[in-house]
């Protein structure tokens, strides 16, 4: 029988990788063995997989032990290959979160909104560790008796820290944190996987989570679809809510002749300023600044 272990909560933040992949993987391992270690990190007192989850599938179906390391291992094979005191330094305050998300990032191609879902999802864990933190605070008591103040980030800085990780627009994150919290499992699987964008994931949220998951099962060929009814619930539920419409396309061609009007009018002034330019110019080339200006007011007024 193989050892197996089950995934850290911090290796969850990626998907999987597709079954036919997994299936690649697993034959390469068979026939050339497992390159890569496992990196196992303590949680909740055992060991959990921090890195190397798709591996430890890929071992178990070509039937081969696996190699693993620990974290802690893994940090000081780390400093004895750093060289300098600064990078050594640099490496023991390295935190896993932030380690896991470089390498996935490095080795994976992630859509925009695959790293949309996984900044969400990171926001969601730290506003839930600062909570816990906050509440054990509670009852840690300083030498006053009096209960120990922890420091708690706000929503905004996570969202920002979380961009900035993940190289992503912080609206975009807020938007992917509301699908974290309340979309339905399906949904948030699917947004995940990157098939639904999170704009779309966002608008669908709208709808009860029977519909959420009926939508989200919708195939890569059936998008289109998914989004025209996303936008329309979101229309729906800004109308229930008395909010203007959304724009679209309608919206759009009034303000482009919104645009084309004022931009009309502002070439019709600089016509009028520049005919009274070169008449002042021809027939009193002495008139004062204010007098001028004066001028150049009174014709463009005569435009309305």
């Amino acid at each position: 029988m193989k050892t197996e272990y089950k995934d850290h909560p911090l290796a969850e933040l990626f998907p999987i990788i597709q079954s036919h992949d997994l299936k690649e993987l697993a034959a390469d391992i068979k026939a050339n063995g497992q390159q890569v270690p496992i990196i196992l990190l303590e949680h909740n007192g055992e060991p959990k997989i921090l890195d190397g989850r798709n591996r430890m599938r890929a071992c178990l179906k070509a039937e081969v032990e696996p190699i693993t390391k620990s974290w802690e291992e893994l940090k000081k094979e780390m400093a004895q290959a750093a060289g300098t005191m600064e990078k050594i330094s640099a490496l023991e305050k390295l935190q896993p979160l932030d380690w896991i998300v470089s390498m996935n990032l490095k080795r994976r191609h992630l859509s925009d909104t695959q790293r949309e879902a996984v900044a969400a999802e990171i926001v969601v864990m730290r506003e839930a560790q600062e909570k816990e933190a906050a509440l054990a605070s509670e009852l840690d008591l300083d030498s006053d008796g009096k209960p120990k103040v922890t420091a708690e980030s706000s929503e905004q800085e996570r969202v920002d820290d979380a961009s900035k990780t993940l190289n992503v627009k912080g609206r975009n994150v807020r938007k992917a944190v509301k699908v974290a919290k309340e979309g339905s499992d399906e949904l948030k699987k699917a947004h995940k996987a990157g098939t639904i964008k999170t704009a779309t994931a966002e608008k669908l949220l709208k709808l009860d989570k029977k519909n959420q998951d009926k939508l989200a099962k919708a195939s890569a060929r059936e998008q289109k679809r998914v989004e025209k009814i996303a936008e329309k619930a979101a229309k729906a539920a800004d109308k229930k809510a008395g909010k203007k419409p959304r724009g679209g396309l309608a919206a759009d061609k009034a303000k482009a002749k919104e645009g084309q009007s004022f931009s009309g009018a502002i070439k019709q002034a600089i016509k009028a300023v520049e005919d009274l330019a070169e008449e002042t110019a021809e027939k009193v080339p002495l008139m004062s600044w204010e007098d001028y200006s004066k001028k150049v007011i009174s014709r463009i007024r005569a435009l309305d």
